[in-house]
């Protein structure tokens, strides 16, 4: 049982730790190394920035670009989510047991959650 290098060794690394981790040095690292904290910052930022620039900076088509990507998203977020009760629909019209139901419930909320992340 070794020291790992990564675990924080007291209080004050594990602080430090995270305030390196709060602003990444690259964005697609961060999100390959599911440094969360990183990936919502730099969102935050992102987002304060392109509403200060605003349309009058030329910016209004990546604004667009943007709100058209959350459109897409909430749709398959919708979609997913209707598949899910469709499944529950099904087993409580064919009289399935109460696990299978169960079981159909939770394949589906698994493949909802891949398609979202």
């Amino acid at each position: 049982m070794g020291d790992d290098p990564a675990k924080p060794k007291s209080p004050l690394d594990a602080f430090l730790k995270l305030l390196r981790d709060l602003i990444p040095d690259n964005i697609a690292a961060a999100a390959t190394d599911m440094n969360i904290l990183g990936i919502i910052f730099f969102s935050v930022f992102f987002g304060v920035a392109l509403s200060l620039l605003g349309h009058e900076e030329g910016c209004g088509q990546i604004i667009r670009g943007v709100e058209a990507f959350n459109q897409v998203i909430i749709k398959m977020a919708r979609t997913a989510l209707d598949d899910v009760n469709m499944s529950k629909a099904y087993c409580l019209a064919c009289k399935a047991p109460h696990n299978a139901i169960s079981v159909v419930h939770l394949m589906y909320s698994s493949a909802c959650v891949i398609l979202l992340i």
